[in-house]
């Protein structure tokens, strides 16, 4: 399993579902000060970002889930 590790802010573009990730470090050096367009949906108090991968042999599809903790 591929495993990617990111840190850096992050935009919320609410109109077309898009979170643009803007890593700062990461642990795939070639995302450093690039711009990650991610879609994602909204479940109760979980942001979902979801995609399939073209080009990537290795890799059909991915999911992230980011739940608010109270």
């Amino acid at each position: 399993m591929a495993r990617m590790a990111t840190v850096g802010s992050y935009e919320i573009d609410a109109k077309h579902n898009k979170l643009v990730h803007l890593p700062e470090i990461s642990t795939g050096p070639d995302f450093v000060a690039t711009r990650q367009v991610r879609p994602y949906r909204l479940e109760g108090n979980r942001m979902i970002f979801s995609d399939a991968m073209e080009g990537e042999s290795d890799v059909a599809s991915w999911k992230i889930v980011w739940e608010k903790v109270i």
